[in-house]
């Protein structure tokens, strides 16, 4: 199982965002993102202390698709763990550069969030980390047999429009891919909120859905 998990963070809107919007990209991780980090990075003194958190980050990217710079935007409120990833990420992370408009590659950024989760460390550790994240909504789901695969419950944001849910984001995963799309699905079939707006057209909301397996009996 993996120590963590990395996925893109919301974008944040500056000049940079403006410009990919008129017809340029984003850079683009190079291989896998879930291997910049591995169980062996979890700091030591972190681990003894069952320290948890998610990590938010921006990794400066030059035209070429290399880190020249990295800057945490969100604390996982431990600061060994935020502290161990930026020497990480410019030392592993590689790019394919961003581009602008006319397709000449330029330095931009690439925002993302890494999940700090104890190997083996159980269910305890990821409502831990839930928590902090966000008081997420929770989901039992029965399944027949669960995978050997399945390592913990899902962590997943969910985006609604009044009451009703419109799109899954798999935050942390289960271990399982197939049981990641199962948390989607069950979610946008069952998950609903209470709806509080008094607009016509009410705004999107943005929450954390915490979703567990069990096998039937």
């Amino acid at each position: 199982m993996a120590a963590l998990a990395m996925q893109p963070a919301p974008a944040v809107q500056d000049a940079k965002n403006a410009r990919s919007a008129e017809g340029g990209s984003k850079p683009v991780p190079r291989g896998m993102p879930q291997n910049w980090i591995t169980d062996r990075d979890y700091p030591m003194g972190s681990r003894q202390r069952r320290e948890v958190g998610a990590v938010a980050f921006r990794v400066d990217v030059d035209a070429k698709g290399e880190p020249a710079a990295c800057h945490i935007l969100g604390t996982s409120g431990y600061e060994m763990l935020d502290l161990a990833i930026c020497p990480l990420l410019m030392k592993r992370a590689h790019f394919a550069p961003a581009t602008d408009v006319a397709g000449k590659p330029v330095a931009d950024f690439y925002d993302g969030r890494f999940f700090w989760l104890i190997p083996g460390g159980g269910h305890a550790d990821l409502n831990k980390l839930a928590a902090e994240v966000g008081r997420p909504l929770p989901l039992i789901v029965g399944r027949p047999e669960l995978p050997g695969s399945y390592a913990h419950p899902a962590l997943l944001r969910v985006v609604f429009f009044g009451s009703k849910p419109r799109s899954c984001n798999v935050e942390l995963g289960t271990g399982d891919a197939a049981l990641d799309a199962v948390a989607c699905e069950q979610t946008m079939a069952k998950i609903a909120m209470p709806d509080l707006s008094t607009q016509i057209r009410p705004r999107p909301d943005s929450r954390m859905v915490i979703v567990g397996f069990e096998a039937a009996k």
